[in-house]
C-alpha cells in the first residue's frame, strides 16, 4: 500500500538531501578532525533548533489550518550543506512549493545557488556572494530573508535537512540509489550549470509528486509520524497532514500540468525529465567526465567501498557517546544497504542512545523503533524491541 504522507515526505527530502549525496562519508572520513567538526555540527544545529522554535512561537496559530485566507500555502524547502569548521551551513538546495487550494495548483520556483546576494559588512571574497553563502557566513534567518527577497515572496512553513538520508529515502521509492545521486547532483555537463541543476531538482520533485501522490488508500498514521520525525521544520503534525491530503486530492497522476515550474532570477533552463528506466543513458556524459573532476565533486569512492568504511567507523565508535548522539540523530544506518545489518546497526544505535537517558524517554523512543518496524513489516526485530522494552521496564 503506498503511504502518500511517506511518498511527499520522501520528495522532500530526496530533493534537499540528494544534492549533497555522500556528505555522512565526508564526515566519517574527516575523523582525525572530530572534535572540531563535532563542536560546529552541534552549534549549526542549535542554531536550526532555535530559528524552528523562534519562528512556531511567532505564529499565533501553529496548530491551525496552514493554508491562509487566500487558500494558498508557501512551504521553503532548504539543504542545508554544511562545511567543516563552520557555524552555519550553507543554503545548497532552494526550491519554494506554493500549493493553493482554491484552483488545486502547485508551483514550484527554484533559486539556485550561485545567486548574487549581498552581505553585511567588509572582508568577503568576490565568490562568497552567493545566496548559499548567506546563510554559511551570516546566519540561516538572514539567508532566509534574501531567499524570500529573490523570489519576491515570504514563507509560511520551512523545511530543512542537515545530513544526507538520500540512500534509505531512494530506496524506500525503489529509485536507482548512486545513479539517482548522480543524477540531482550533476551540473558539470550543462553549459549553464547550477541554473540547471535547480530547474532538475524542481522536474525532480514534479515527476515524483505525480507518479505517488494520487493513491486515495488509506495512510499509516503511525509511519506518517515516523517520517515526520526525520524533518526540521516549523509546520505541526496536523498541518502536514493537512497539506498532504490537499495535494492528494489533486490527482496529479492524471493531472501532472496543474504542477508549474519556475525560476528566480529566471535563467535559459530545460526541462529534464527524471526516468530511472533511461538514467544510465541520462548519465553517460557524466561519466566520461569523472575522472577530471575535483575530488570535491565525485569522490570516486566505489559503493562497496563506502559501505564497508561506514560500517567500520561505526563499530569503531560505538562507544563513542558525541559520535552515537551524532549517527542517531541523523539516521546513520539509513546509509546501509543490506537490510539486516541496516536494522541491526539501527538497534545498536538506539541502545547505546537512550543510555543516559531518562525512563519516559526510552520508552518513547523503544516505541518508535517497534512501530517502525511493524510498519516495514520486519517482525523479528519488532519483537527484539518489545523484548528489550520489557527488560528495561521491568
Amino acid at each position: 500500500m503506498k503511504r502518500i504522507f511517506f511518498k511527499i515526505l520522501i520528495v522532500i527530502l530526496v530533493i534537499i538531501s540528494g544534492v549533497i549525496s555522500y556528505l555522512v562519508f565526508d564526515y566519517i572520513t574527516a575523523s582525525r578532525e572530530t572534535k572540531a567538526l563535532r563542536a560546529a555540527e552541534k552549534a549549526r544545529e542549535e542554531l536550526v533548533d532555535n530559528l524552528i522554535q523562534q519562528r512556531r512561537l511567532n505564529t499565533e496559530t501553529s496548530e491551525a489550518d496552514p493554508f491562509g485566507p487566500d487558500d494558498i500555502v508557501n512551504v521553503l524547502l532548504i539543504g542545508l550543506d554544511s562545511r567543516l569548521g563552520q557555524t552555519n551551513g550553507h543554503c545548497d538546495a532552494i526550491q519554494l512549493i506554493s500549493i493553493n487550494r482554491k484552483n488545486n495548483s502547485i508551483s514550484i520556483t527554484a533559486v539556485p545557488r550561485g545567486t548574487y546576494t549581498p552581505l553585511p559588512g567588509t572582508g568577503y571574497k568576490p565568490t562568497d556572494y552567493y545566496v548559499s553563502n548567506s546563510c554559511g557566513l551570516i546566519g540561516l534567518d538572514y539567508g532566509v530573508n534574501q531567499i524570500e527577497r529573490i523570489i519576491g515572496q515570504k514563507a509560511d512553513f520551512l523545511v530543512l535537512v542537515n545530513f544526507s538520508t538520500t540512500m534509505g529515502i531512494l530506496r524506500a521509492l525503489n529509485l536507482p540509489t548512486t545513479e539517482t545521486l548522480q543524477w540531482l547532483r550533476n551540473r558539470q555537463t550543462y553549459a549553464i550549470g547550477e541554473p540547471q541543476r535547480a530547474r532538475n531538482h524542481s522536474n525532480f520533485l514534479k515527476k515524483i509528486l505525480t507518479d505517488y501522490t494520487s493513491d486515495q488508500s488509506k495512510t499509516d498514521a503511525v509511519w506518517q509520524y515516523l517520517i515526520f520525525k526525520m524533518l526540521k521544520t516549523d509546520l505541526s503534525f496536523d498541518q502536514a497532514l493537512i497539506i498532504t491530503k490537499t495535494v492528494s486530492s489533486m490527482d496529479l497522476a492524471h493531472n501532472s500540468s496543474k504542477i508549474k515550474l519556475f525560476m528566480k532570477p529566471e535563467h535559459n533552463v530545460v526541462d529534464i525529465t527524471y526516468d530511472p528506466e533511461k538514467i544510465a543513458d541520462q548519465l553517460s556524459a557524466l561519466n566520461r567526465l569523472i575522472n577530471r573532476l575535483p575530488a570535491g565533486d565525485y569522490s570516486g569512492e566505489t559503493e562497496t567501498n563506502y559501505q564497508l568504511h561506514l560500517l567500520q567507523e561505526i563499530e569503531a565508535n560505538m562507544k563513542n557517546y558525541d559520535f552515537i548522539v551524532w549517527a542517531f540523530q541523523n539516521n546513520l544506518w539509513l546509509q546501509i544497504e543490506d537490510s539486516e545489518t541496516r536494522n541491526s546497526t539501527h538497534f545498536e544505535l538506539l541502545k547505546e542512545y537512550i543510555e543516559p537517558l531518562d525512563l519516559d524517554t526510552k520508552e518513547a523512543l523503544i516505541a518508535d523503533f517497534i512501530n517502525e518496524m511493524d510498519v516495514l513489516e520486519h517482525s523479528s526485530w519488532s519483537n527484539t524491541g518489545k523484548n528489550y522494552l520489557k527488560i528495561l521496564v521491568g
